[in-house]
């Protein structure tokens, strides 16, 4: 299997026009004293350190849990905690400009979460983005830069793109973020004490889903990688999923920032091996690390809460990420926490537990037992497998479904990494290995469903005196009371009325535009005078809209009216001679997290009086085609008038076949019949 994933890597990298990236490549590190790496892991205070790493967001804990949170995760053997900084949090409000930092608000919630990691001993990563998707809003993008995108565009040409005003607004912010990290930086504090040791640029831009050229996110990096620099930040610069041939040709990122993988395995380990080995051949030169390795999944509003995941999955996905080298690793998440307030992107759930091995109640199960036992077996073997190479390995024998692997320190101790596939089924058995230039042995194993384990033997050893890794956790069991059910009932409703704070729209214009950012309920008013003869005829508000509940309230002179789907709300004799008012109430849902459709809008654009008559009729027979998401629409013709679309395939827009896949591109087609009467109206 390794000789496989090895050959399809190499095939890959030449395709790409990677394979001449083997030659050295100088790094520069501003304090190669206090922290740098080579090709085997991070150095800091000139010794090479494994770091284990837990993400846990601030602005998901209440402040006063932060210490407890971190204090399990150092129980569990981290010694590392990983977050996000998230913009739109800080800065909700649009600044005057650039160099008006008067908007920004809480930013010593960073300092403090930091320090709170420093006093444990925890080293810190800091991610500021300034795009971090992570489930919130926008990607944690504030809503205001969406004033700044000119009109035009395709979705996601602007908020990750070059365009100076966005790279101006990122400076802004990274400057912003810079002033409260920097003295917490490791090379900012005594030497021996943990501090924030790495810095990351962007986030998976590799999967921008906009067709971003090469041109564009180079110059997107090095302005981020020069702003980060200029603000002082000394520490090394990193990217996730974020790979290109002429990143590596980049003066500025070619000495300063490195890549890392994101991976999301599941129970197929195939692809978190096959990214590892990917970023050997990018990078030969820079250590093996893992910013975002599986530690859940978030829940989705109609789904399920977050679930799916094993003690056995984590431990194995763990296992083989040390298996291929990997000298770094971080948990997304470790502790998830909640989405407080209307923070969550679209159709994220307000809890973010991830099913995390530290519950969003501060629970540790089996998940968080099974990281324990890793994070003990690290910190007796950590430096051995720094120190460690893979060693080619003869087996004969049968051993279905198990995968055996193995690598051996400079001191001559051997790690046998064994991993069950089968996720229900027990594997035992024995075969018979042949390390490299030494003799054949008799492997015996007993392997649970989906289990991982570590065969270690010390130099000179048999494999029957061999010590079997990692050993199970100590546990820490709390018996939970018993509680009595308990109905809950409303008890009492307050309507809210309309705000006194009535702001104008221009016409097709979006909330941005009367400076609403955030998620909530808009009320929109429109004012309109009718003459004698126009109550006599059925008439009705047409409204157009982007984003929203797909359904909208209404009130016409007061009265309220029933929520209508079509957008469409009949006046009847709600109506008279003379002014009449009436007043919509729009959800703003928020926006997606990731993809071009983060420069999605919402609210209402157009109002219109129409008769009733004119009331919309839907449209059912549609077809779609998938098209390349970086090709411009003129140059499609698909959507030529006369284009046979007669092969495409036939959808539902109200069913899910019809959505269009993130990072992807559709065109749908219909046809209507409109006669010349309608036509004259």
């Amino acid at each position: 299997i390794a000789t496989a994933v090895i050959v399809a890597t190499v095939n890959f990298f030449v395709q790409t026009g990677f394979a001449e990236q083997h030659t050295a490549i100088d790094r520069m590190f501003s304090h190669p004293d206090r922290i740098r790496y080579d090709s085997r892991s991070l150095i800091i205070d000139g010794k090479p350190v494994f770091i284990f790493s837990g993400e846990l967001h601030y602005f998901r804990c209440p402040r006063e849990l932060w210490k407890d949170r971190m204090q399990k995760m150092k129980d569990a053997g981290l010694n590392c905690i990983d977050t996000y900084l998230a913009w739109n949090l800080h800065e909700p409000e649009e600044p005057a400009g650039p160099d008006d930092c008067s908007k920004l608000r809480d930013m010593e919630e960073i300092g403090a979460f930091i320090q709170v990691a420093q006093d444990l001993g925890l080293y810190v990563i800091i991610r500021p983005g300034p795009y971090i998707c992570a489930e919130v809003d926008r990607g944690g993008l504030p809503g205001w830069l969406m004033k700044y995108r000119p009109d035009g565009l395709r979705l996601g040409q602007f908020l990750r793109s070059n365009s100076p005003e966005m790279l101006a607004w990122n400076r802004h912010w990274l400057a912003a973020a810079a002033k409260v990290v920097k003295p917490h930086l490791i090379t900012n504090v005594p030497k021996g004490t943990t501090g924030v040791i790495l810095w990351q640029l962007e986030n998976e831009y590799d999967y921008n889903g906009a067709g971003l050229t090469s041109e564009v996110r180079t110059d997107v990096l090095r302005s981020l990688a020069q702003a980060s620099l200029d603000s002082g930040i000394d520490v090394p610069l990193f990217t996730c999923e974020t790979m290109d041939k002429e990143f590596r040709e980049d003066p500025v990122l070619r000495a300063h920032v490195f890549d890392t993988v994101n991976k999301y395995p599941n129970y197929d380990m195939e692809p978190l091996i096959e990214d590892i080995e990917i970023r050997a051949q990018y990078q030969p030169e820079t250590f093996r690390g893992v910013t975002e390795l599986q530690g859940g999944w978030f829940s989705q509003i109609g789904g399920t809460l977050s679930g799916g995941h094993n003690a056995a999955q984590i431990s194995q996905v763990t296992l083989t990420a040390i298996e291929r080298g990997c000298t770094m690793i971080n948990y997304y998440m470790f502790y998830g926490g909640s989405n407080f307030g209307h923070s969550a992107a679209c159709t994220v759930t307000q809890s973010y537990d991830y099913n995390a091995p530290l519950r969003e109640w501060g629970g540790m199960g089996d998940r968080y037992y099974a990281v324990k036992a890793i994070g003990v077996m690290l910190q007796e073997h950590g430096q051995r497998l720094i120190d460690s190479s893979p060693l080619e390995l003869a087996i004969e024998g049968d051993h279905p479904d198990v995968t055996i692997f193995l690598r051996k320190s400079e001191d001559g101790s051997e790690y046998y990494f064994l991993r069950n596939s089968q996720q229900h089924e027990s594997r035992s058995g024995s075969v018979q290995v042949r390390p490299e230039n030494g003799g054949p042995q008799e492997l015996a194993y007993n392997l649970g469903a989906f289990e991982a384990k570590v065969l270690y033997v010390l130099p000179g050893s048999s494999l029957a005196e061999g010590e079997w890794l990692p050993k199970p956790a100590e546990t820490t069991r709390i018996d939970q009371p018993s509680l009595e059910a308990v109905q809950v009932r409303v008890v009492s409703i307050v309507a809210e009325e309309p705000a006194d704070d009535w702001r104008s729209v221009p016409p097709g214009k979006h909330l941005e535009f009367a400076d609403v950012f955030d998620q909530r309920y808009v009320y929109y008013r429109v004012n309109f005078n009718l003459t004698a003869d126009d109550p006599s005829s059925p008439l009705g508000l047409y409204v157009l809209s982007d984003g929203g509940g797909g359904s909208l309230a209404a009130r016409v002179n007061g009265t309220e009216v029933p929520i209508v789907r079509d957008a469409f709300v009949p006046l009847g004799h709600l109506v008279h001679e003379g002014s009449n008012t009436a007043e919509i109430l729009f959800e703003n849902l928020g926006c997606h997290r990731y993809g071009a459709v983060i420069e999605e809008r919402q609210g209402i654009t157009q109002i219109s009086l129409v008769p009733q008559s004119a009331r919309g009729h839907t449209l059912e027979e549609w077809r779609m085609k998938l098209v390349p998401a970086d090709t411009p629409a003129s140059e499609l013709a698909e959507v030529s008038a006369d284009f046979d679309d007669q092969q495409w395939p036939s959808v539902l827009l109200t069913e899910p076949e019809a959505a269009t896949p993130a990072g992807k591109s559709a065109i749908y087609r219909t046809s209507l019949s409109v006669s010349q009467d309608q036509l004259s109206n």
